[in-house]
């Protein structure tokens, strides 16, 4: 039976050594500078046929662990990272047809800078760049330019709202055809289609036009995350495509519902933004192949705690150092680890938290069967798309090495999942007991 065609992208976390201190780095410490593994990347991501590369980035040093730059720094944690603009300028010049696209943050660039920035990238990539559109969340990379800390989530949104209608009338102030290059004439550009802008706004202000000429996709495909409930409506008003990590089918389906009403209330079609789930498959010949490879991961992640609790810190700005490895960390984590499995608001300890989040999905025969490591049952449901997280240079290498002869394994299923229970998951009615001191049934 034919197989629907589906998109297919890579979430690459930013350009840096994040592979340092890995069982493969090669030489990373000395040639991190060198552009060659992402563009290598690129060129194997386009020979799968993948749609596009989105290139994660931050601009800033993290200090959320034990208020220290320390452990960032000694561990290579997302740092020394470049700016992806460049990286992505290169990408574009050894590709021909994959997507590529950057991560640039409302609060770093002005709009007429970024419209302007953008804009260039599409011309040289012959439309081929998007923009994965950020309001930012750390008030350390606020800090970096001048701010005091970053504006209320709902707040960074409502500028964003009015960031984006910058942004479209500047990619708009060149109407088609406005470059005739009419030789007879001598008349390069036609003036009655160049137009200023004059926008002023509550929060930014332009002039326009732009002076880079007009974008060759008229405006650059723009990508966008929104988890909350005010970043959905801003991707559902905004986005061409949205990134969205959530666990299960039934919660993919409730996200792709909730965006598509909000489309529609923005007048816009559903059909017209492609929603794509994160997944982080493990790769191997046969199922026990990619069984073992989790297995040594979390064996890592066993004695790489506070490295990945400062990785994770540095994205939520908690400082987990804060807090007991062995404990439970029950206000922090009420809303971000809810069980997809037993469909149960849960606690989690730190310490279980670290061993499954690098965890990933096993892939043998290019099939998805575990989640936290719970044998799933249950049909079989197409997702719409799927999209890969190269966590760091070391996954980047090596799926990318295993995908140059096949992309079938790229999700193109997921099983529903069933009632159960993982292990390392405590529900209410056991933390209670726990903290009574009684013992749980």
């Amino acid at each position: 039976m034919p197989t629907k065609p589906f998109h297919l992208a890579w979430f690459l976390q930013g350009s840096s050594v994040q592979a340092w201190g890995e069982a493969w780095t090669g030489h990373i410490g000395q040639i991190w500078m060198e552009p060659e593994l992402f563009l290598n990347a690129a060129r194997a991501l386009e020979r799968a046929c993948f749609d596009y590369i989105l290139l994660e980035d931050s601009s800033y040093v993290g200090e959320s662990f034990g208020g220290s730059t320390e452990i960032y720094l000694k561990n290579g944690i997302a740092v020394p990272r470049q700016d992806p603009s460049v990286v992505a300028a290169l990408m574009t010049q050894v590709t021909s047809r994959i997507g590529i696209v950057p991560t640039f943050g409302t609060y770093a660039y002005h709009p007429y800078l970024l419209s302007r920035l953008v804009a260039t990238l599409d011309q040289v990539s012959g439309g081929r760049i998007g923009w994965n559109a950020v309001t930012g969340s750390s008030d350390f990379a606020a800090m970096n330019f001048g701010m005091l800390g970053m504006p209320e989530h709902d707040l960074r949104y409502d500028m964003a709202d009015e960031y984006m209608e910058v942004c479209n009338g500047l990619w708009n102030s060149w109407e088609p055809g406005a470059v005739i290059a009419d030789r007879q004439s001598g008349v390069l550009i036609d003036p009655t289609k160049v137009h200023a802008v004059n926008y002023n706004g509550k929060y930014y202000k332009t002039r326009g036009p732009l002076n880079s000429g007009p974008a060759p996709q008229g405006r650059p495909v723009i990508a966008q995350a929104g988890g909350s409930p005010r970043g959905r409506k801003f991707a559902a008003a905004h986005a061409d495509t949205i990134v969205v990590h959530v666990k299960g089918i039934e919660a993919m389906r409730a996200y792709r519902d909730d965006v598509h009403k909000h489309m529609i209330a923005c007048g816009r079609k559903p059909s017209d933004c492609k929603v794509l789930y994160l997944i982080n498959p493990i790769l191997g010949d046969t199922m026990q192949d990619a069984q073992e490879r989790k297995k040594r991961r979390a064996a890592i992640a066993m004695e790489r705690i506070e490295e990945r609790l400062a990785h994770f810190g540095k994205v939520t700005n908690i400082d987990f150092g804060k807090f007991d490895l062995a404990g439970f960390a029950r206000s922090l984590f009420r809303g971000i680890a809810r069980c997809a499995e037993c469909r149960l608001p849960v606690w989690i300890t730190l310490r279980f938290f670290t061993q499954q989040t690098p965890g990933g999905l096993p892939i043998g025969d290019g099939k998805i069967v575990n989640a936290f490591q719970t044998e799933i049952a249950g049909s079989q449901k197409q997702l719409l798309g799927a999209i890969l997280i190269g966590v760091n240079r070391t996954q980047v290498a090596s799926v990318i090495a295993e995908t140059q002869t096949t992309s079938r394994f790229a999700i193109e299923t997921l099983p529903d999942l069933i009632d159960a229970r993982p292990a390392g998951f405590v529900t209410r009615e056991s933390f209670q007991a726990q903290q009574s001191g009684e013992q749980p049934d």
